[in-house]
């Protein structure tokens, strides 16, 4: 058996946050970062990412990903692939997958336990 390994590369990720949706605006940040992203914000005009249906205390996002919908829920990470491509990870895989970069503050990205630069909006935000 022939063995491989990972080629490393760097990705984007946010992690989702425990917010609620009224149809119109969220009641707090639905991500655990200061600003987000232009390709997460693209997303969500496009409809690659949207609200999904659900009868939880807090929104659940659906994602249009290479494999067909992917759902992701609080806790979750959104990673923004090599090639643009969009998907969820649990996250106990991507604390044991990947690894902040050193121009990583303030973009949502876990370091030792933390997410950097993640602080809670307490106004609506509009997505």
């Amino acid at each position: 058996m022939v063995r491989y390994r990972k080629k490393p590369v760097v990705i984007e990720a946010v992690q989702v946050a425990a917010a609620v949706y009224n149809g119109k605006t969220w009641n707090g940040s639905p991500f655990k970062c200061d600003v987000l992203p232009q390709w997460l914000e693209d997303a969500f005009t496009n409809g690659t990412i949207a609200v999904h249906p659900s009868d939880r205390d807090y929104a659940l996002l659906a994602i249009t990903a290479p494999e067909g919908t992917m759902i992701a829920e609080p806790g979750d990470w959104i990673i923004r692939g090599v090639k643009g491509e969009l998907y969820p990870c649990k996250p106990d895989i991507f604390e044991s997958t990947y690894a902040a970069t050193p121009n990583s503050v303030g973009s949502g990205v876990m370091t030792d336990g933390q997410v950097e630069g993640s602080k809670p909006r307490s106004r609506k935000t509009k997505v």
